[in-house]
C-alpha cells in the first residue's frame, strides 16, 4: 500500500497535548499562548515582526521556526488514520478536528483561525509552536499568569473558578511531564457549563461528572513542583479550589 508522507503535532507530547486541550476548550488562552511563543521566538532571533505586525521568520537553514513542534510522519494511506497521537491534516478526520478548532470562537467574536491567519499561521502549525512553547519552564509559567488575568476578571463566577482549577491541574500534569487529562465540558439540565471527564470502556468513551475528588486525583501530588518553578499563588490555587470544588461535590 502507498504511503502518506505528512506534517503532524504529537500530541503523546505533554506541551503538544496541552497545546491541543487549550485550543478545543479555551481559544483565547490559546490565541494568547501562541503570540507569546511568536514573541520568544522572535526574542531569540529567529524572526522579526514586520509592519503589518506579521512575524517573519528566517534562519541558516531557511526553515520556519513557526514550524517548531510539527514533525513530519509517514504512514500507510490504507488506514483511515495515523498513528492516534498524532494530530495532521492529512487525513479527513484530522482536517475536521483542525477545522473544528479554526472555526471556534473567541470572547471577541472572532474565529481561532481567523486569528491565526492575520498572524500568517495556520491551525496545525500553531499547535506545533504552542506546543513547543509550553515545554519550557518559561512557556508554562506565562500560562498560568495569562490564565490568573483571564479568569481574575470573572471571578464572580463559579464556571471561571471551576475552569481555572481544571486549567490548574492540566498545567500540574504538563509540569511533571504527563499528557492532559481527558476533560471537557458540557451543558447540565439547568444550563450551567460543567466540566466531565472521559473513562475508556470497550464500549467507548463514557462521560462523568468531574468531582473535586476525581480532579485531585488527576492532579499531581508533588505541588513543591509549584512552589519552587511557578510561584506560590498556583500551587495554593490547585489546592484551594480542589477543596472548593470537594465541598461543592
Amino acid at each position: 500500500m502507498p504511503n502518506i508522507t505528512a506534517k503532524a503535532v504529537d500530541t503523546a507530547k505533554p506541551g503538544a497535548s496541552l497545546a491541543v486541550w487549550l485550543a478545543v476548550h479555551h481559544p483565547d488562552l490559546f490565541l494568547a499562548a501562541f503570540k507569546k511563543a511568536q514573541a520568544a521566538q522572535v526574542a531569540k532571533g529567529l524572526g522579526r515582526l514586520a509592519d503589518d505586525g506579521v512575524t517573519t521568520f528566517f534562519g541558516d537553514s531557511g526553515a520556519s521556526p513557526s514550524d517548531a513542534g510539527v514533525q513530519t510522519i509517514t504512514f500507510d494511506s490504507s488506514v483511515i488514520s495515523p498513528p492516534p497521537s498524532f494530530v495532521t491534516d492529512a487525513t479527513d478526520s484530522g482536517s475536521g478536528f483542525l477545522s473544528s478548532i479554526g472555526n471556534g470562537l473567541t470572547s471577541a467574536g472572532s474565529t481561532v483561525g481567523g486569528v491565526l491567519a492575520a498572524a500568517g499561521s495556520g491551525v496545525l502549525s500553531a499547535l506545533g509552536s504552542v506546543g513547543s512553547y509550553l515545554t519550557s519552564a518559561s512557556g508554562l509559567n506565562s500560562l498560568t499568569g495569562l490564565a490568573k488575568t483571564y479568569y481574575g476578571a470573572q471571578a464572580a463566577s463559579s464556571t471561571a473558578q471551576t475552569q481555572q482549577a481544571v486549567l490548574n491541574a492540566q498545567i500540574a500534569r504538563a509540569v511533571t511531564g504527563q499528557t492532559a487529562a481527558p476533560i471537557t465540558y458540557t451543558t447540565n439540565a439547568a444550563g450551567q457549563l460543567v466540566p466531565v471527564v472521559a473513562t475508556q470502556t470497550p464500549g467507548g468513551a463514557v462521560y462523568q461528572p468531574l468531582t473535586g475528588q476525581t480532579l485531585a486525583s488527576l492532579t499531581p501530588s508533588g505541588l513543591s513542583v509549584f512552589l519552587s518553578k511557578y510561584g506560590l499563588w498556583i500551587a495554593l490555587g490547585v489546592g484551594g479550589l480542589i477543596a472548593l470544588n470537594a465541598a461543592r461535590g
